[in-house]
């Protein structure tokens, strides 16, 4: 009996999010979305509230228990990029943070659920910025048609040189890093690279 009371409160607690969320995506996918404007305009998106956020699988919390680990649920600060349907599964996008240090780690994911609110599967992106001399960073992240996801990163690498006494940023070459996703028609999402 747990069992099936357990499914139950899911799917409801799943069913609860969906009308509150559906209609408030900040993106539309089927484009290339810079991962910076992402971060820098998450305060335009629409915040999740807690309660939604454990059961339904919407932040990482494998640091929580580490140094700069998160230790509140609401520090997880979780938004909604988008809330996309398709006949056999829901698509959710958002945007939050891993850690208190710093920029705060912070991460996209990319969770599928069948229609009555089962987590199917899941990508996690990290977004890359940039930290001190560290190499200028240009990501994308990409979902066409709920069937595929790609982000790309391209990094800018510089070294320090000294020019007639002086230390500059000298450019150095660029690095290009791509992970590639497809959605099968039953919302798994496959590595594909």
């Amino acid at each position: 009996m747990t069992g099936f009371k357990n499914l139950q409160t899911i799917e409801n607690e799943y069913l609860s999010f969906k009308n509150q969320y559906k209609s408030k995506s900040y993106s539309q996918l089927d484009s290339k979305i810079l991962t910076e404007d992402l971060f820098e305009n998450s305060d335009k998106m629409t915040l999740i509230d807690t309660p939604f956020l454990l059961p339904l699988k919407l932040v990482d919390t494998s640091k929580n228990g580490k140094e700069w680990g998160i230790k509140n649920l609401v520090d997880y600060d979780c938004r909604l990029i988008n809330f996309t349907e398709n006949k056999k599964f829901d698509c959710i996008t958002t945007i939050s943070y891993t850690s208190t240090a710093g920029d705060g780690n912070p991460i996209i994911l990319v969770n599928t659920y069948d229609k009555k609110g089962k987590f199917l599967s899941s990508a996690k992106f990290d977004i890359i910025g940039q930290h001190d001399y560290s190499p200028v960073p240009t990501q994308y992240l990409s979902i066409i048609d709920c069937e595929k996801i790609t982000m790309d990163l391209q990094l800018k690498n510089f070294e320090i040189v000294d020019s007639l006494g002086t230390e500059v940023l000298k450019y150095i070459g660029t690095d290009y890093l791509e992970e590639d996703y497809t959605i099968s028609k039953n919302g798994i999402i496959i590595r594909s690279n």
